[in-house]
């Protein structure tokens, strides 16, 4: 497992409610600064991943937390944030320049070789303040977010188009661990499956999913008169996702083919402890299959055996647990990749 960075930075537990924590001093973008726009910088490819990728997955993490606000129903107006790719923008670097920007590559070289990404949060005015459910929150002035190109990344879209291959780290739970930084939150002091928890485990997809916590922490910022959330465990197990991938980072003689499960239940909590079976369809027409339990961050890891040139095909076929049931339908639960 990486570390995240003091910048503001990425990791997970049991959600446990209202243990979020704000910025210090207390700041947010205040109300005649919103919607607020956060630039996507271009890139020529954020180590391997698509340069479509970022900019997706940029776009992806702002409305995450968009809808999270805004589906409170005390909210009125219009999105706070929003988000644009100017033509010509290039690669930017971050200074403080009162320009929310999302950059790539880190330009300016700020981010250390285990940090994922980083975001500034030291740039704010302490006067005025804005009340918001009691709290005093001073300005933020600007906040900008790097990714680090050292690191090799992935995202669903990507994952789902080539395959969850070797050690990467999802840019899409990244991306939104750290505008959850921008918009004026803290690391969470919980862990496992909350996405401001302060680092992440490699082919963790599961982050991109604001926890309760997370977006309890959204709105007690930018909702005055809040409505809190609590996803409380289910009785459904949902499959969210499954990847195939390559257990090396491309096609290798000694590579083999990974599938890549976590189980949730139906409001998004992570399962440990459940019994999942699988089934995979190889090149040659063979069919493997397996049977393990989930750890405690709601994942297990399947080896199919060595690679083989071709197409491949994976489901899920049972998920168990005591007191619940397997909902097939709901998440992903079946994955096609060639190699």
């Amino acid at each position: 497992m990486k570390r995240l960075a003091p910048l503001g930075v990425i990791v997970l537990t049991a959600a446990l409610s209202l243990a979020f924590v704000l910025l210090s001093p207390a700041r947010k973008w205040q109300s005649d600064q919103l919607p607020r726009n956060f630039r996507i910088g271009m890139a020529t490819g954020e180590n391997s991943l698509a340069n479509a990728f970022t900019q997706q997955t940029a776009q992806n993490c702002v409305q995450t937390w968009n809808t999270a606000i805004t589906s409170d129903t005390s909210w009125s107006g219009a999105a706070p944030f929003t988000t644009t790719v100017p033509a010509g923008l290039g690669n930017v670097g971050f200074v403080n320049d009162g320009l929310s920007t999302i950059s790539w590559e880190d330009p300016q070289n700020l981010l250390s070789g285990g940090t994922l990404a980083a975001t500034t949060t030291g740039y704010y005015a302490t006067t005025p303040t804005e009340t918001v459910n009691g709290i005093a929150f001073a300005r933020i002035t600007d906040s900008d977010i790097v990714g680090n190109n050292n690191i090799d990344f992935s995202s669903y879209a990507d994952a789902d188009a080539n395959g969850a291959n070797g050690n990467q780290y999802d840019l899409d739970s990244i991306m939104v661990h750290e505008f959850g930084h921008a918009l004026g939150l803290s690391h969470s002091s919980v862990a496992t499956q909350v996405t401001l928890y302060a680092s992440i485990g490699t082919n963790d997809f599961s982050k991109a999913r604001l926890d309760d916590d997370d977006v309890n922490g959204g709105r007690t910022i930018y909702v005055n008169g809040l409505h809190s959330v609590n996803y409380v465990a289910g009785t459904q197990l949902v499959c969210d996702p499954l990847f195939l991938g390559l257990s090396t980072a491309t096609f290798k003689g000694n590579s083999n083919v990974y599938l890549r499960v976590t189980i949730t239940d139906e409001n998004g909590n992570l399962v440990s402890g459940a019994s999942v079976s699988i089934s995979v369809t190889r090149p040659d027409a063979t069919v493997g299959v397996g049977t393990a339990s989930t750890n405690s961050s709601g994942q297990v890891l399947f080896n199919s055996g060595k690679a083989q040139h071709g197409a491949y095909s994976a489901s899920v076929t049972s998920a168990t647990k005591a007191g619940m049931s397997f909902n097939a339908g709901a998440g992903k639960s079946a994955d096609t990749c060639t190699f």
